[in-house]
């Protein structure tokens, strides 16, 4: 099993290489893996939306200004 870092590949190939691997079989799911973010529909007119964020060291904030 080969490892590559995702410095090497960047973070937008690594989305697009899980979003490619990724199923979306459930009716229940308004708007799939996006950049960040997802949208349930666990019952009519109700949504939920789910978000995360990831911050690097020294890619998206440096600790010397933060």
């Amino acid at each position: 099993m080969s490892f590559t870092a995702i410095a090497d590949i960047g973070r937008f190939t690594l989305l697009q290489s899980i979003r490619s691997s990724a199923r979306n079989d459930n009716s229940e799911l308004s708007l799939g893996i996006g950049d960040d973010s997802a949208i349930l529909r666990p019952a009519p007119h109700t949504d939920v939306v789910f978000s995360s964020e990831t911050l690097i060291e020294g890619i998206d904030f440096d600790l010397i200004w933060h």
